[in-house]
């Protein structure tokens, strides 16, 4: 497929979900490409010109674009960027069991050395006021960064979930997974950590036959659903609805074998949206009814107020009312192409380097 086409079905698409172009940048192919409020910032891998370097572009001035960069970041440390703060990147150092900074001024900070040998792994850092958060493989650890200080800490008893974590305002929500060997069945932990009082606010077993442990598959940027002051827990038999202040379960939607066929769904308004077998479906929590559905359509991405689809066999890509489940536009898909179109916060990016809003 030419650019010239792939320029074209761009703006096919972007015609069809009314977007505005902002930037086309190759840069932006960045496995690491994140956008947090109006700052993008991503890694360039040096592959082609052997110049490998994080880089930080305002949105609003495209002009500002810093290229940041230390010798010690080198391959295999590079991790995926989890936060942009007070002009400093940050992420969890690559096999190691710490924390770095980055700043546009090349400094690189490491923090919570002291802390690595019982913290396995940063696989993730979520920033909420002084705090750090960082997911590992045997916990959840919760730090001060100013004084590098350990906060709170949980061990998880089985399996983590990773990816089923997220701070939800001002609390922590994560999930694990745990096996009871007298029962000979699995349960599900979800943990609510009220991060300003430092004290844990509740605990829900889901109890359960089937466990789905989570992949990064299913849950773009590994973060957790939340919906309404709720926490959304998608399970390998139903769909939960927990308040995010009590714990209480104030929905459950059996779905039997969608999790079979791997797919891809979204909760939003008490709506979910997802496809069984190339039917495409919106289902109403409250009340577990089905609001719409299309056929032959099986879900690919959501933005805003549509639903983007594609028949079977990718043929055509579906631009679909997510309101009143209308099709409003048909596209087809070039020869020997597949479409690369990621939802990166409130901002879409096509071919990897075409950004709009």
């Amino acid at each position: 497929m030419s650019q010239r086409e792939k320029r074209e079905f761009a703006g096919s698409m972007a015609s069809a979900l009314h977007l505005k172009f902002i930037n086309t940048d190759p840069e932006y192919a960045s496995p690491y490409f994140r956008i947090y409020n109006d700052t993008i910032v991503g890694f360039h891998t040096g592959v082609v010109d052997n110049k490998a370097h994080y880089f930080v572009q305002s949105i609003k001035n495209l002009k500002f674009k810093v290229v940041t960069g230390n010798d010690s970041l080198r391959d295999p440390s590079i991790s995926p960027i989890d936060a942009f703060k007070n002009e400093r990147l940050y992420f969890g150092r690559f096999g190691r069991s710490t924390m770095q900074t980055l700043d546009l001024d090349e400094n690189l900070n490491e923090y919570f050395r002291k802390y690595e040998d019982t913290l396995s792994y940063a696989n993730k850092v979520m920033l909420y006021k002084n705090m750090a958060v960082i997911t590992s493989m045997n916990g959840i650890y919760v730090f001060d960064i100013k004084s590098q200080k350990l906060l709170w800490k949980y061990w998880y008893t089985e399996i983590v979930n990773n990816g089923m974590n997220g701070v939800l305002g001002n609390k922590l929500v994560f999930t694990e997974t745990v096996s009871d060997t007298v029962k000979r069945s699995v349960y599900t932990n979800i943990v609510c950590f009220d991060l300003d009082k430092l004290k844990q606010k509740w605990i829900r077993i889901l109890d359960h036959s089937i466990t789905y442990v989570y992949a990064k598959d299913y849950m773009p940027r590994d973060q957790l659903y939340s919906d309404n002051n709720e926490a959304i827990i998608p399970q390998g038999d139903a769909c939960y609805r927990l308040d995010l202040n009590t714990g209480s379960i104030r929905g459950k939607f059996l779905w039997g074998g969608y999790f079979r066929n791997n797919p891809r769904f979204t909760v939003e308004n008490s709506r979910l949206y997802l496809d069984n077998q190339y039917t495409l479906v919106c289902i109403d929590l409250n009340t577990g009814k089905k609001i719409w559905q299309i056929k032959n359509a099986g879900y690919w991405e959501f933005y805003k107020n549509y639903v983007i689809a594609s028949t079977p066999g990718v043929k055509f890509y579906l631009i679909v009312n997510k309101f009143t489940g209308k099709i409003e536009s048909k596209i087809p898909k070039p020869d020997n192409y597949t479409m690369d179109f990621d939802v990166v916060g409130n901002y879409v990016l096509i071919n990897h380097e075409s950004l709009y809003q």
